[in-house]
């Protein structure tokens, strides 16, 4: 796929060369930084969601040890396998 993008790249800067794209006026340069920001957005959105992912994959675990106690049951390491990464 980086192929693809790297392509995609390739054909941005052969416009730089006329100046203007298509796009309202805006410069190859704007569309990369515009590019570049929401790429950046996108890769932050995607860590806080694994993060997140993770942190319910614990609680739920940590609820699930909680009610085998409660029955006077003790949970191994096996927990982890109900709730894989």
């Amino acid at each position: 796929m980086r192929g693809r993008d790297d392509a995609r790249q390739g054909g941005v800067r052969e416009q730089r060369g006329a100046g203007v794209d298509g796009n309202g006026g805006a410069t190859a340069t704007q569309e990369e930084r515009r590019r570049l920001e929401l790429e950046e957005r996108e890769a932050a959105l995607r860590r806080r969601e694994m993060e997140l992912w993770e942190r319910e994959r614990r609680l739920l675990a940590s609820v699930d040890r909680y009610h085998a106690r409660e029955k006077g049951k003790e949970l191994s390491d096996q927990i982890w396998k109900k709730y894989p990464k």
